[in-house]
């Protein structure tokens, strides 16, 4: 029961601060994803999900998130060739990566695009949200 409180208060007052800002979270897995707004939300950060490319693209645009958390791999799409399509439309957008494989070439690859961090699976929750406020505090 305090879990739905916790979600249902996230959704009730979004924008209890004006200051707060705006994060897309991008996974396939609706536990994921819930578990992120969840804890997110407690910070006083918007939140807005996607679980495939066409609707991220689309938020990206629509929406201008302060940040991206996409986990990888996403279904149908590589995590490079998305956050290509996200810099289309956003360029200076920052990202966090999550993956379970932290590869050189992978890392290397997704380096190039620039503004991006990595976190791998399996993660401390404290720690994300450590590198989150990080990430958005460099940004103002």
């Amino acid at each position: 029961m305090a879990a739905l409180n916790v979600a249902l208060n996230c959704r009730e007052y979004p924008f209890m601060n004006n200051q707060s800002k705006t994060i897309l979270i991008v996974d396939s897995d609706e536990d994921m994803c819930w578990l992120l707004k969840k804890v997110l939300c407690q910070g006083n950060y918007k939140i807005i999900t996607s679980d495939d490319w066409k609707t991220t693209l689309s938020l990206v645009s629509q929406k201008k998130p302060d940040l991206v958390l996409l986990d990888i791999p996403l279904n149908n799409i590589s995590s490079s060739r998305m956050l290509k399509f996200i810099r289309e439309y956003k360029p200076s957008l920052p990202a966090i990566v999550i993956t379970p494989d932290l590869n050189e070439n992978l890392l290397e690859r997704i380096k190039a695009l620039g503004n991006c961090k990595f976190i791998a699976k399996p993660f401390v929750i404290e720690n994300l949200v450590t590198l989150v406020k990080q990430t958005l505090k460099l940004e103002e």
